[in-house]
C-alpha cells in the first residue's frame, strides 16, 4: 500500500483546491544553486539553523513542544493566517520548494484594502524571502525583504493601537531543563497572548468625512502582533546579511525605525523589550551597529526571561562583535541566540 506523509497530502490537497500560486522556478533553484561557503565559524552556522528553523518562544504549557501561535488549530479568520502557520510548519520540516508555494498561498489570503496590503502580510513576506535566501535566489529573498519593510513603513503607528495589557497571559515560565539540547542552561520564558487586539480605523466619522478620502469606522481586530513584529525582525535581521557592508546604503532604514517608535508613555517592560529588539534587527539592517548592541543589551530579555525575538536580537549582535574581530564575546552570544530558539 503506498504511503504518503501527512505533508505531502496537505500538498496534495491544496493543489487539487486550487489554493496554491507556484512559485515560479523554485525547485528549479533549489537544485541548480550550489550552498553558498559560511563566511562565518561554526557557531555561527548553529545558532542560525537553530534561530530560522525553531519555532518561536511562546506561552505554553510545560512539557508541550514550543510551536508557533496556532499550528495546531488556527481558528478561520486570523492574522495572519491560517495558511501562513501550516507553511511554517512546512518550512520547518525542511522543504523549501512546498513551503514557498504555502507562503505564496497565504500571500494570497493575506488582508487588502485599497492602500494595498496589510501589516498581517509582513510575516509572510518575510517567510518568502527566507525560502528564497535558502535556495540561493538573492534577488527574489531581497524583492520580499523591501516588500515587508515597506509594509511596516506604510503602516506607522501601528505599534501604538495594541492593547498591550493583554499581551501577556500568564506568569513567567520556567522551562522543562530536561526536554531540550541545551538543559539546564534553558532560560525562562514570558508566556505571550497570539491574539491581541488592535485598533483600526477611526471614531472621528465627521473629521474623517471632512478630510475626505477612504473611510473606515473603528473596530477593533484579533491579531498575532507579536509574529508580525517578529516578521519585521527576520526581514531587516536578513537584509543586512545578504547585503553586509552595504547596510548603509540602506536609504529606508530611518523611516523603518520611526514607523516602529515606542508608543508613548508605554512602560510595560515586556513590551518595550518585543519592541526594542525589533528595533535592534532594524537598526543592524541600518548599519547601525553600536546601537545594535544597545538594543540587545537592553531588550534581550526582561529580568532573565526571553521572548520570541530574543535569538533575532542575539544574532544581529552576535554578528556585529564578529565585524568587530571581537570573537570572544560574539561566540557566547551566538549561543545564547541559539539556547534562546531551542
Amino acid at each position: 500500500m503506498l504511503k504518503i506523509s501527512r505533508k505531502r497530502c496537505a500538498e496534495y490537497r491544496w493543489r487539487l483546491r486550487g489554493e496554491i500560486a507556484p512559485v515560479k522556478q523554485m525547485r528549479t533553484n533549489m537544485h541548480a544553486n550550489a550552498p553558498r561557503p559560511c563566511r562565518f565559524s561554526l557557531w555561527f552556522s548553529v545558532a542560525a539553523l537553530m534561530l530560522l528553523h525553531l519555532a518561536p518562544v511562546r506561552g505554553q504549557d510545560v512539557g508541550v513542544p514550543i510551536m508557533a501561535p496556532g499550528l495546531d488549530a488556527a481558528p478561520q479568520n486570523t492574522y495572519p493566517n491560517a495558511m501562513y502557520y501550516q507553511a511554517l510548519e512546512i518550512y520547518r520540516e525542511g522543504d523549501l520548494a512546498t513551503a514557498a508555494e504555502a507562503f505564496d498561498a497565504a500571500l494570497g489570503r493575506c488582508r487588502r484594502d485599497i492602500n494595498g496590503r496589510w501589516i498581517d502580510a509582513i510575516p509572510v513576506h518575510a517567510m518568502m524571502a527566507e525560502c528564497f535566501y535558502q535556495a540561493g535566489d538573492l534577488p527574489s529573498a531581497v524583492e520580499h525583504i523591501d516588500a515587508a519593510m515597506t509594509l511596516v513603513v506604510r503602516h506607522r503607528g501601528w505599534l501604538s493601537s495594541l492593547d498591550w495589557r493583554d499581551a501577556m497571559i500568564a506568569a513567567v515560565r520556567v522551562p522543562d531543563t530536561t526536554s531540550a539540547w541545551a538543559a539546564p542552561n534553558l532560560p525562562s520564558i514570558i508566556p505571550l497572548n497570539d491574539r491581541m487586539k488592535l485598533g483600526t480605523g477611526s471614531a472621528d466619522v465627521v473629521g474623517q468625512l471632512q478630510r475626505g478620502g477612504v473611510f473606515e469606522s473603528f473596530r477593533l481586530t484579533t491579531i498575532d502582533a507579536v509574529e508580525v513584529m517578529r516578521g519585521a525582525a527576520i526581514a531587516a535581521y536578513r537584509r543586512r546579511v545578504i547585503f553586509g557592508d552595504l547596510a548603509g546604503e540602506f536609504e529606508a532604514a530611518e523611516q523603518v525605525l520611526e514607523a516602529t517608535k515606542y508608543p508613548s508613555g508605554l512602560d510595560i517592560p515586556y513590551a518595550r523589550a518585543l519592541i526594542g529588539s525589533m528595533r535592534g534587527c532594524e537598526r543592524f539592517a541600518g548599519g547601525q551597529d553600536e546601537e545594535t548592541l544597545q538594543d540587545a543589551d537592553r531588550s534581550a530579555n526582561v529580568g532573565g526571561a526571553i521572548h520570541p525575538i530574543t535569538p533575532l536580537v542575539l544574532l544581529a549582535a552576535a554578528r556585529v562583535k564578529a565585524r568587530q574581530d571581537d570573537f570572544a564575546a560574539a561566540g557566547p552570544i551566538a549561543i545564547q541566540a541559539a539556547i534562546a530558539a531551542s
